[in-house]
């Protein structure tokens, strides 16, 4: 017996053309995919891929049958996005995350998280968040690196120089913060 399942996945292929056409607007590098050319009657997971590039990396999104009721799984440059990328993963980074957002952590705060997804969100969504969180892990990175720097050279700029310059890597980064 197959472990493939016959479902009404028609309104779900409609989303997720509709989705493909309007990022194509966006977009200049991007790709539908299918497992195969024939009519589609079984679905499978990984069946229907979108890999846009909106950036150097590469989004890859493939769709299970639950979708839009499901979040889709998304990958950047073939890493799983959440374990890999949204994690702040130094106490530094952690402790600067939660007083910039009044949040714990990156990846809890993500679309893409089962309990944050709702149907109502759609690619552009998850895009426009892979964008912003890129821009606040090259801050949070830049801000541990000059932390470091400055421990490196025995605290030689005073609490008040650090400070300055961490508004300086937040207002070239146009973060949309939540907590000032």
């Amino acid at each position: 017996m197959s472990n493939n399942k016959i479902v009404p996945f028609e309104g779900m292929l409609k989303r997720i053309n509709r989705e493909f056409n309007d990022l194509k607007q966006k977009y200049e590098n991007i790709n539908i995919t299918y497992e195969n050319d024939g009519p589609i009657t079984v679905f499978n997971q990984n069946r229907i891929k979108i890999t846009v590039k909106p950036d150097n990396n590469t989004l890859e999104f493939t769709f299970n049958d639950s979708y839009p009721f499901k979040e889709p799984k998304m990958t950047i440059n073939g890493r799983n996005s959440i374990h890999n990328c949204y994690r702040t993963h130094t106490p530094v980074l952690l402790h600067e995350y939660t007083r910039l957002f009044g949040k714990p952590c990156m990846c809890c705060e993500t679309k893409l998280c089962p309990s944050n997804w709702s149907p109502m969100l759609r690619l552009d969504n998850i895009i426009d968040e892979y964008k912003i969180n890129k821009k606040i892990k090259r801050y949070l990175i830049s801000y541990e690196w000059l932390l470091k720097i400055n421990e490196a050279n025995k605290f030689i700029l005073p609490d008040e120089m650090i400070k300055y310059i961490r508004d300086i890597l937040l207002i070239m980064e146009h973060l949309p913060l939540k907590h000032p």
